[in-house]
């Protein structure tokens, strides 16, 4: 279906927060080594309602494994088994995913102490520090019609992200193409692996340089102004992408080529990192009249007397 409503900034969150609290599965997630694994988490009332000065809030959190059972001694030993409601209700520990559906969770717990008073007092308490809190919490958004044009995007979301991580062009595009059904960040991944796993000179190549040779040849294609401004790669369509990015990708290979026959072998030795971006388009718009004697020639001038200017100014 096409989507009414596009999430630039809080994806994450977000679908930490969907698969925590609302689809009633196991959070698929990674371990602190990476490894993929599936969760479940609860909240331990009594530690939640506590006053005392040494029990954090975060403290009060408890992540199980799939089958709701907490191990020691390599698996021998059980230290907390959640696997069943009335095993929730003995422990104390509210399952997560109810958050929005407490009431019945209520009732299997008041059944289960026999309407025990500490315990329903535990949980009118927890119902109101914890429970209404996630109720009525208002999440605060920003959010721009479909026509808002994608560089004023940009500098909205750097106004009010100032403690966050930068969203650079790059992002942007990405969560913009994601629209079309394309993954910006994938294209992008593999492409790099492919141009520095083989071409030492492009190691210190970004992903911002690549847009930026696709925005000069997009833009000449067009027949108007030529440019690779923040403002040209933002107009950039998906289909633009598509059909430039195989062959900025052969022209920063010739890149590449061509500063090695210029006696330059190491990045670190590149004089102008962004001269790679003009560099790169040149070769891709001359294509094969690149190998002609005569055009060489004059790019390796271009490329020195640009050089030269750099280091005078």
């Amino acid at each position: 279906s096409e989507p009414d409503t596009l999430v630039l900034d809080g994806q994450q969150r977000l679908t930490s927060l969907f698969q925590t609290l609302m689809t009633g599965k196991p959070v698929s997630t990674k371990d602190t080594k990476g490894k993929r694994v599936s969760r479940w988490y609860y909240l331990d009332m009594k530690k939640c309602v506590s006053d005392a000065d040494d029990v954090a809030r975060e403290d009060a959190v408890i992540s199980v494994p799939e089958d709701r059972r907490l191990t020691a001694d390599f698996g021998r030993e059980v230290t907390l088994d959640l696997s069943s409601p009335k095993k929730e209700y003995q422990n104390g520990m509210f399952p997560l995913h109810q958050i929005f559906n407490s009431k019945v969770w209520r009732r299997g717990y008041s059944a289960f102490w026999n309407s025990d008073r500490d315990k329903l007092d535990l949980f009118d308490d927890f119902e109101e520090q914890v429970i209404e809190r996630f109720e009525q919490y208002q999440v605060p958004v920003i959010e721009l019609s479909k026509n808002t044009p994608k560089e004023a995007v940009c500098i909205v979301f750097e106004k009010v992200n100032q403690g966050g991580v930068p969203l650079n062009v790059f992002e942007l595009l990405t969560a913009s193409f994601a629209a079309d059904d394309f993954q910006l960040r994938e294209d992008w991944d593999a492409r790099e692996d492919r141009l520095k796993s083989t071409h030492h000179l492009l190691r210190e190549m970004s992903n911002t340089l690549f847009l930026q040779a696709i925005a000069l040849l997009a833009t000449k294609a067009r027949k108007g102004a030529v440019g690779c401004r923040r403002r040209d790669i933002l107009r950039l369509k998906t289909e633009e992408y598509k059909e430039w990015a195989d062959k900025a990708e052969e022209g920063f290979k010739k890149a590449s080529q061509f500063l090695r026959e210029q006696k330059i072998f190491r990045a670190e030795d590149m004089p102008y990192q962004p001269q790679l971006v003009p560099l790169a388009a040149i070769l891709t718009a001359l294509e094969d009249d690149y190998d002609t004697k005569n055009d060489r020639a004059k790019i390796a001038r271009w490329f020195w007397v640009r050089r030269t200017w750099r280091n005078v100014r």
